[in-house]
């Protein structure tokens, strides 16, 4: 693997030194305080107090948008005395009137308690706080040392070591997305996984590829191209199909335009995508008109050479397509 770096190392030892630094401090946030709220937690007593009351609070984000936090009057009975107290504005969601809501109390003594509004912690199985917030930062503490892994890579040679960085840093940046997801129920987090799959790939590619086949990919990926049918015609004449394909440039614009016949029916469908080797598609130098497409006419290759994508790609083009349309109203590519 060869990554080129245009900073100093200072500059690096720098940035991944605080990266570092970021990603412990988040550690004890995420590990450290969630153990001692659990510890705290055994001087207290569980109760269930009811909801008799809710009151609405709403706030204004940095783009003037409105949203909504609230606050509740609870209810509970301690030592045959019936307690009643309004909450801080900790809840994200309107809790019902006569719902049950976890309470953690202790007493102090001469008829004084002290409690808090609980939840229960799937890690420690504890009642800790309610407004505490333990996965964002263990999350950020993933990403922190994924993204100080990665650039204490860049400072290395290129080989075994530099692969162990760089893709154990991107394997951290998919396994915090999947710890997001389920534990703190972001779901979009789930897109992250696409790094932790390109993790594994430049692991394998590190342990068990060689430099001369690592090489060899290098070179087939550098010209290997996104192609997109833009069009299909048939011709009643000799059965064939005439497809036309868009090379994709880095700006998801067409570049070039390529003219394939095929007896291969139903093979190619428009919108589909797929990919080639450059260098043998502008080795051809025939040119045609097909339809409103001057096109470079590439026949004479043999259909392997038009591969389909991977799973993983696939998959990835629907992401950015369904978020690409969404936004502008017009596919990707």
């Amino acid at each position: 693997m060869e990554v080129k770096v245009y900073a100093s190392k200072k500059m690096l030892v720098l940035v991944g030194a605080v990266c570092m630094l970021i990603a412990v401090v988040c550690c004890y946030f995420g590990f450290g305080v969630r153990i001692a709220d659990a510890t705290h937690s055994k001087d207290y007593e569980y109760y269930s107090a009811e909801v008799k009351d809710v009151y609405e609070h709403d706030h204004e984000d940095s783009d003037g948008d409105k949203y909504y936090t609230y606050s509740a009057l609870l209810e509970l009975q301690l030592n045959r005395t019936t307690v009643a107290f309004e909450t801080g504005d900790i809840f994200d969601r309107e809790p019902e009137n006569g719902e049950r809501i976890p309470v953690m109390c202790k007493d102090k003594g001469d008829a004084e308690y002290d409690y808090y509004v609980a939840k229960q912690d799937w890690m420690t199985k504890a009642y800790v706080p309610y407004d505490r917030s333990y996965e964002s930062y263990v999350f950020a503490a993933l990403f922190c040392m994924a993204f100080g892994l990665m650039v204490f890579g860049f400072m290395l040679p290129a080989g075994k070591a530099q692969g162990s960085f760089l893709g154990i840093g991107l394997l951290l940046i998919g396994i915090g997305g999947i710890y997001l997801a389920f534990a703190a129920k972001v779901f979009g987090a789930l897109l992250l996984v696409i790094f932790g799959a390109v993790g594994v790939l430049v692991l394998h590619r590190t342990f068990f590829v060689s430099k001369e086949k690592q090489q060899e990919m290098v070179e087939q990926n550098q010209y290997e191209k996104l192609l997109v049918v833009r069009d299909v015609l048939y011709q009643d004449a000799n059965g064939t199909e005439t497809v036309v394909f868009a090379m994709i440039g880095s700006e998801a614009q067409d570049m070039e335009y390529f003219s394939y016949d095929t007896v291969q029916s139903g093979r190619f469908l428009v919108g589909s995508r797929c990919s080639a080797d450059s260098r043998k598609l502008m080795g051809c130098s025939e040119r045609r008109q097909i339809g409103q497409y001057d096109t470079i006419n590439v026949s004479v290759l043999p259909v392997e050479e038009f591969k389909e994508l991977s799973a993983v790609a696939k998959k990835t083009f629907e992401i950015i397509n369904a978020l690409y349309e969404k936004k502008t109203g017009n596919p990707f590519v």
